[in-house]
């Protein structure tokens, strides 16, 4: 009978042949993983209202993912990088999950992340070196709708379970209004807004994101062409005697700018006349305001409107990232 072949190798030609095999491996992910998925807690730092634009709650919406990049920080010798632009979908309770990735058994991760609700708003990516320290995205040029992009960054996390808080990148413009005399619609008296534009206004460009530990900055390059946009979602509004957001957007959402023109277009009841029509006049009226819109800020300006007057003022400027109001010579909580 004939004899079948065996091959003895030692255990030092096992450590040869395994360290060869580990040259050959051409990865990003350490080789040793803990099998537990990575996933991140994900929030963020201002609490508003609206669907899309801007983020709705203090946490992201459940549709939307964060694009994740990751450096691995061993626990001695250098780091390198885990991955880049990898996409963390949403998976229960406050939770966004990699599901190609895994913690590292031993050391921790550096992390920077993006999300904004239509990924097609964005024509460009290019993450930074080492380190997960950086992002640099153009926004295309979207000024029918545009959305709000937000950023988060963390340093040594581990397998532990961490929030990351996630920052705007971009400012909010919104408004109230009142009027002297409340709407009456049975005696045709009062205002109604029915359409406000930003003019001239920059609605695409280039940001960059820059971690330090947990802590994202934002620098905006060049802006994109500039247009007339119009608050999205605004419906008519008829004015009550006291300050109202109005009726159907938070407001605007730009790249940071100088301040642009705005024009307001509304209507004037004036009463009935003789017959019974209404006596009503279509207005408009442009105001510039002072200085700059920055990014994670929210500004509101106050429209207040008469039959024979109106003006404009800006009444807060609120930190997108906060929950007190800063007016021009007081602080109060909202």
């Amino acid at each position: 009978m004939k004899k079948k072949g065996y091959t003895i190798i030692n255990a030092l030609d096992c450590l040869v042949m395994a360290a060869v095999l580990l040259a050959c491996t051409k990865t990003e992910m350490p080789l040793v993983q803990q099998a537990v998925p990575l996933g991140i807690e994900a929030g963020i730092e201002w609490i508003g209202s609206g669907t899309r634009a801007p983020v709705t709650g203090s946490a992201l919406p459940v549709s939307q993912s964060i694009i994740m990049s990751a450096y691995y920080n061993p626990v001695a010798g250098s780091g390198q990088n885990y991955f880049s632009g990898q996409t963390f979908t949403y998976s229960g309770g406050t939770t966004w999950q990699f599901a190609g990735g895994y913690w590292p058994l031993a050391g921790t991760l550096d992390m920077l992340g993006y999300s904004l609700a239509d990924a097609g708003h964005v024509s460009s990516v290019s993450w930074g070196g080492n380190a997960a320290a950086s992002v640099t995205m153009t926004l295309a040029d979207n000024s029918a709708n545009q959305d709000d992009l937000v950023a988060g960054g963390a340093g040594a996390m581990t397998s532990s379970s961490k929030t990351m808080t996630f920052s705007h990148a971009e400012a909010l413009i919104s408004f109230t209004a009142s009027s002297n005399v409340a709407y009456d619609a049975e005696a045709n008296l009062g205002v109604t807004i029915t359409d406000i534009k930003i003019n001239a206004a920059n609605h695409s460009g280039t940001v960059t994101c820059t971690r330090s530990g947990s802590s994202v900055s934002f620098t905006w390059g060049s802006l994109g062409s500039a247009a007339t946009i119009s608050l999205p979602s605004l419906s008519a509004t008829n004015l009550g005697t006291a300050a109202a957001s109005l009726s159907g957007t938070p407001g605007l959402i730009l790249p940071p700018q100088a301040a642009k023109s705005m024009t307001i277009y509304y209507t004037v009841h004036l009463g009935k006349d003789e017959s019974g029509g209404n006596l009503d006049q279509s207005m408009s009226h442009t105001f510039t305001p002072a200085g700059s819109w920055a990014a994670g800020t929210k500004y509101v300006y106050q429209i207040y409107i008469t039959e024979t007057n109106i003006s404009v003022n800006l009444s807060d400027i609120l930190a997108w990232t906060a929950d007190t109001v800063h007016g021009e010579n007081l602080t109060w909580e909202e």
